[in-house]
């Protein structure tokens, strides 16, 4: 089971002590959009110290139900280009020898997007 936890301020750090053992707790900024830090693990051990932990409700929230949409499963890429390490690059190779329209390639969030509906991968763009 996945265990997710936030805190605010979003870069949240403390020991939690598991089994006798001191643990850091390091909570991952979101972005920009997102007022919260997050952390998750898989070990029920730790989240029974996290949810006992002095800071728990107040500084640090459990997600309950959440659905994990940042998940995705490894694929099998058509073709990886992992020497293509700019937009215009990658731009280029989408134009030439798979046909995208120019025109639609504005940001490299584009080629992104696109290479994805080609089942092409850019992993250093």
């Amino acid at each position: 089971m996945l265990y997710i936890f936030t805190a605010y301020p979003k870069r949240y750090s403390y020991d939690v002590n598991v089994k006798g053992r001191s643990v850091n707790i390091r909570f991952r900024d979101r972005g920009s959009i997102y007022k919260t830090g997050i952390y998750t693990t898989t070990d029920s051990e730790i989240a029974t110290a996290i949810r006992k932990s002095d800071v728990f409700g107040t500084v640090v929230h459990e997600e309950v139900d959440r659905i994990v949409v940042d998940y995705k499963p490894k694929v099998d890429y058509v073709a990886e280009y992992a020497e293509v390490t700019r937009t215009q690059d990658a731009n280029k190779i989408l134009v030439e020898k798979y046909g995208v329209d120019k025109s639609t390639l504005r940001s490299r969030q584009d080629a992104l997007r696109k290479a994805e509906e080609l089942n092409i991968n850019f992993p250093n763009l």
